[in-house]
């Protein structure tokens, strides 16, 4: 299969968006909205937001809220294959976001090496915030 996107259509999509009438009202709610929950924890969201994190915490939200991975080992695998991040990167994002109660992470009652991973209700409440 061919994940190959061609620039002409990158580029057309791009141009699509920006001559929509009301892209620059989009741009400025987006800033209205991410501006107040910035405020609220700057220093963490500075840190989560750059690229390489934004891109990890992005790829484990779909891997979990897929159903493609249950498990923080799952998620290494994941990333790894995928070219997303490196192990030791995914092992320190999710430390941060259990850390700041994002996250739980518990022993797998099945296979005690594996580590589970799941949202908590400020992790979810916080995404579904930020994506809104």
């Amino acid at each position: 299969m061919d994940n190959h996107i061609s620039s002409r259509a990158l580029l057309h999509r791009r141009d699509v968006i920006k001559n929509n009438p009301r892209f620059s009202e989009a741009i400025l709610e987006h800033y209205t909205i991410n501006d107040a929950i910035y405020k609220k924890q700057p220093l963490f969201y500075k840190t989560m937001l750059q690229e390489a994190r934004f891109n990890i915490i992005l790829a484990m939200c779909c891997f979990i809220f897929g159903n493609q991975a249950e498990s923080v080992s799952e998620i290494k695998e994941l990333c790894s294959r995928y070219k997303i991040a490196s192990p030791n990167s995914v092992i320190a994002i999710i430390t941060i976001l259990r850390t700041t109660g994002r996250i739980r992470t518990w022993r797998c009652e099945e296979d005690r090496r594996k580590t589970r991973v799941a949202p908590t209700e400020k992790g979810l409440n916080e995404l579904k915030r930020y994506m809104s």
